[in-house]
C-alpha cells in the first residue's frame, strides 16, 4: 500500500536557442530561493544514474549527455521538475545561469504558485464563553492512498 501527495505540480523547464550560434557542452544551474517547501525531478530513482537532471534540497542541475550536449539554432532542449508549493498563494523566485562553449548568461525567472484547497469546516460546540477561540486555519497536503509498488 502507498500514499500519494497530490499537491506537488510539474511544471517544465524550456530551453530554446534563438541565436545564431550552435550551444555545445552547456549546463543550466537553477537555485530555488524561497516559498516551496520540496522540489524533486519527475524520474523513479533508479533511472537517474545517468539521468541529465540532478536535484538537491534547493539547487538543480541540468547537465546533458554527451550526445545530447548541443542545442542548435530554433532548436530546444526541456525538462520537468515537481515542486511543493508552499499553502499560499505566493511567488517562487528562481535564478538561472547558463554556460556553454562560447556563451554564459544568468537572470531571474518568477514561477507563479496558486495551490488548489479544498475547503473543510467543522463545528466545535462549547458550553461556557471562555471556551471560544478565534477560528483557526489549518493547511494540509492532499493525499491519495493505493495499493501497488509507488517508483
Amino acid at each position: 500500500m502507498g500514499t500519494v501527495n497530490k499537491s506537488w505540480e510539474n511544471f517544465e523547464i524550456i530551453m530554446y536557442n534563438n541565436g545564431a550560434k550552435v550551444l555545445e557542452d552547456f549546463k543550466l544551474t537553477l537555485e530555488f530561493e524561497e516559498n516551496y517547501r520540496g522540489l524533486n525531478n519527475d524520474v523513479p530513482k533508479f533511472f537517474r544514474i545517468n539521468h541529465p537532471v540532478n536535484v538537491t534540497d534547493n539547487y538543480v542541475v541540468y547537465r546533458p549527455n554527451k550526445q545530447d550536449a548541443l542545442i542548435v539554432q530554433k532548436d530546444l532542449k526541456s525538462f520537468v521538475l515537481t515542486i511543493l508549493a508552499k499553502y499560499e498563494n505566493s511567488e517562487i523566485p528562481i535564478k538561472w545561469n547558463f554556460i556553454s562553449r562560447d556563451f554564459d548568461k544568468s537572470g531571474e525567472i518568477i514561477l507563479s504558485s496558486n495551490p488548489n484547497y479544498i475547503d473543510e469546516y467543522s463545528d466545535i460546540s462549547v458550553y461556557k464563553e471562555e471556551d471560544l477561540r478565534e477560528d483557526e486555519i489549518q493547511y494540509e497536503d492532499i493525499l491519495e492512498y493505493s495499493s501497488g509498488i509507488i517508483l
